[in-house]
């Protein structure tokens, strides 16, 4: 069983609104978030917060699988 994953503070994250499509009534937008200067995870949704949170979720699966590859 593994511990929780930590992110130092060096190495934080960024969210970023990547795109935004459609007409106002039927917006979707794509959010980014990046690690340490790197795109590891993107994510839409109808709104900013919908988007941003499927992309924060992308990208902590790719920072578990990171770890994970790292101490087998």
């Amino acid at each position: 069983v593994y511990g929780p994953l930590v992110i130092p503070v060096e190495q934080s994250h960024i969210k970023q609104i990547l795109s935004e499509e459609g007409p106002p009534h039927l917006r979707e937008f794509t959010a980014g978030v990046y690690h340490c200067g790197r795109l590891i995870g993107t994510g839409k949704g109808k709104t900013k917060k919908a988007a941003e949170k499927a992309a924060a979720g992308m990208g902590l699966e790719v920072l578990k699988k990171e770890r994970n590859n790292g101490e087998k």
